[in-house]
């Protein structure tokens, strides 16, 4: 016996032990297998590798999602108003998946296997993250429920840094524009299904329980605005590295043609 009440036990804790092994959990698996994909691409030997990895990490998507949904259909939790595959991460399970199979695939810059990667990039970093940083959970580890909501979200985050980082993939030109027609496009969609069933999900009707980004917009319906602009300025974020890098590769390639075309000028 420790003296701590068990409902205190059992409650996650924001930032505590527990969290911040997930981010290192998290961390270090992405810099791994970004490493060993780049290794094996250097060797040349990545026709086996590359589809493995993926594949791999698209497994524990579909099957820790189907898992989760048939635990909660067996404990009589499951709910038409929380179970449905609604939140932006459960979409963004089976967009990643989709994306992992494309990328084991060595699929080109102009499939839609590239597009799906596309938005597993935007939604992964730019909202699966929040749900990694504020979990919306009332149980702790090692609580079953805890370690599919790490697990699911953790992977969701490692795959689009892994097809970025060790596949060396990247959203092309006009990414902003189709991510966010496309969220918002679900957005509506699923806006009637709360309408209809009186649930939340994408939190569209008011923040999660427990704290969050979403606290900080304001009550509904003017959080909707609010989501909609912090939606838009982390969609053109999560671009801004490449859209810079394109921006330095061509006053780079100016620079450079400038200086052959006129020798004399460095003479």
């Amino acid at each position: 016996m420790t003296g701590v009440p068990q409902a205190v036990a059992e409650t996650f804790v924001l930032f505590g032990v527990a969290h911040w092994f997930v981010f290192a959990a998290i961390g270090g698996t992405t810099a791994f297998l970004s490493w060993l994909l780049r290794r094996v691409a250097w060797r040349g030997d990545d026709r086996l590798w590359r589809p493995a990895i993926c594949w791999s990490l698209a497994a524990i998507l579909v099957v820790g999602a189907a898992v989760a949904e048939f635990q909660r259909v067996a404990e009589g939790t499951w709910s038409i108003q929380e179970s449905l595959p609604l939140h932006l991460c459960d979409i963004a399970i089976l967009v990643t998946a989709a994306a992992l199979i494309g990328a084991g695939l060595n699929a080109g810059p102009r499939t839609i296997w590239h597009r799906l990667y596309e938005l597993s990039w935007v939604w992964a970093l730019g909202g699966t993250s929040q749900a990694v940083l504020t979990p919306d959970l009332s149980v702790n580890f090692p609580n079953a429920e805890c370690v599919r909501y790490f697990l699911l979200h953790g992977t969701i985050v490692v795959s689009a840094l892994v097809m970025t980082f060790g596949l060396r993939m990247r959203p092309q030109p006009g990414t902003p524009l189709r991510v966010w027609l496309v969220t918002l496009a679900l957005a509506v969609v699923i806006m009637l299904v709360n309408w209809a069933t009186g649930a939340n999900y994408m939190y569209l009707r008011g923040p999660p329980a427990h704290p969050s980004l979403f606290d900080y917009f304001g009550p509904w319906p003017w959080s909707l605005l609010s989501l909609a602009v912090a939606g838009t300025v982390l969609i053109l974020a999560c671009y801004a590295p490449f859209w810079l890098l394109d921006r330095w590769r061509q006053h780079s390639a100016w620079c450079h043609g400038r200086g052959t075309q006129d020798p004399a000028r460095h003479a």
